[in-house]
């Protein structure tokens, strides 16, 4: 029997994955999402964005949560770096309609049939954008996706953003564990981290002070490990590096198809909770 699943999370997660090695999406690289439906009785509902954050993802799970005609054997996808922010930019000139229009969840989202089985979700009427700022502090904040960023409202937010980067990242982990102990609670919901962040050092130093990240982020993943930990773990430790990189990665950061292929039989479909759904 066919299984519906919906996916979320960021580049990692997206039917098409933005990447550096090209300007745009790579065509050449098929996900882990393009892979699962290529080779199992499922569809798919793709609500994974490139860039995305924390925030896009539980806004995601509340759209799901709350729309009576969407229901799903499976919502899975991976939690994006805690160091992206998000928030909205106006669309139109008319600010009342934008405001009125988030109070209509029916206008949350727009969506179109990318291919057989497959349907992309794209956050609508508002344009979503991102603050990528590095994870060690606030030198070489920047957006991305930004298209009004003249709106004094958007200004003001990165600002906000730029200035507040402690506050933002524990915003972040409070959705990480709203994730983690609501959703996980009332969808078929389960999630993994893609790369190393503050969730996978145990202790990470701020001037004011030391927060165990990885007990606050216990429970409802699929694995332990990180993926890029899991499967460098499977080199020698002189290798570990040159060949994960050569062997699965396009860029600094984003799978191969290869590495995508390995990701989905190797530590998607392991995690029993998954499995029992999907291969059953």
């Amino acid at each position: 029997m066919t299984k519906k699943v919906a996916v979320v999370g960021c580049s990692f997660s997206a039917f098409w994955q933005g990447d550096e090695s090209k300007s745009g999406l790579n065509y050449d690289v098929k996900t882990w999402s393009h892979q699962l439906v290529e080779n199992y009785d499922v569809t798919i509902d793709s609500f994974a964005m490139n860039g995305a954050s924390a925030g896009h993802v539980n806004y995601c799970l509340s759209y799901i949560l709350n729309n009576p005609e969407l229901e799903y054997d499976l919502v899975i996808g991976n939690m994006p770096p805690l160091n992206r922010d998000w928030y909205f930019a106006w669309n139109k000139a008319d600010e009342l309609t934008d405001f009125n229009n988030l109070g209509d969840l029916s206008r949350w989202f727009s969506s179109y049939e990318e291919q057989e089985r497959v349907r992309i979700y794209e956050v609508e009427p508002v344009t979503v954008c991102h603050s990528h700022d590095k994870i060690t502090g606030l030198q070489g904040s920047k957006i991305k996706g930004l298209t009004h960023y003249e709106h004094e409202y958007v200004k003001n937010q990165h600002e906000h953003i730029a200035n507040n980067y402690m506050v933002n990242h524990r915003k972040n982990l409070h959705y990480v564990q709203m994730a983690r102990e609501y959703y996980t609670q009332v969808l078929p919901f389960t999630f993994w981290y893609h790369a190393s962040n503050a969730f996978t050092d145990k202790y990470i130093n701020f001037e004011l002070a030391t927060v165990d990240f990885r007990y606050l982020a216990r429970h409802s993943i699929v694995h332990e490990d990180h993926v890029k930990a899991f499967f460098r773990n499977m080199f020698p430790l002189s290798e570990e590096k040159a060949e994960f990189e050569s062997r699965y990665l396009v860029d600094s950061s984003h799978f191969s198809t290869y590495g995508h292929e390995q990701l989905l039989e190797k530590y998607i479909l392991t995690d029993n909770k998954i499995n029992s759904i999907l291969i059953s």
